[in-house]
């Protein structure tokens, strides 16, 4: 992994940054208004995202980094899943759902590209090498 000083210099915490922004966007129509759960729900767990990039660095502490970025992942499967049950309420328009989706993906890719070599580096390190 790269080395940051600070979680601000992570382009993955920016993309979450504008993630969070976009949520909070979308989530102020009067269709979440009226289902203020889900925007709270969905707002949330945009939040979260962000919230465990920066907690996890601040660790310095790798095993407890690759958990708050494992979280983050999954607080950005939590959004697509509730993308679409906003988009089924017709709270989301179809452009919009495609973006945030393509966004929320695109989060976890690169969450993944973090958390990938340190399992791997984990694994070395325990003695147990996989080709996986």
């Amino acid at each position: 992994m790269e080395k940051y000083r600070r979680f601000e210099e992570m382009e993955v915490w920016r993309s979450a940054r504008d993630f969070i922004r976009s949520i909070y966007s979308v989530s102020g129509n009067r269709c979440f208004s009226n289902h203020s759960g889900l925007r709270d729900l969905i707002r949330r767990a945009s939040v979260n995202i962000g919230s465990n990039i920066g907690g996890g660095f601040e660790t310095q502490s790798n095993p407890i980094l690759r958990r708050y970025l494992a979280s983050a992942r999954e607080s950005a499967i939590e959004v697509r899943a509730l993308l679409y049950v906003a988009s089924d309420m017709g709270c989301v328009s179809e452009r919009d759902f495609r973006s945030l989706i393509s966004k929320a993906e695109s989060i976890g890719r690169q969450l993944t590209g973090y958390i990938n070599p340190m399992d791997r580096s984990r694994r070395k390190r325990s003695g147990r090498i996989s080709n996986c």
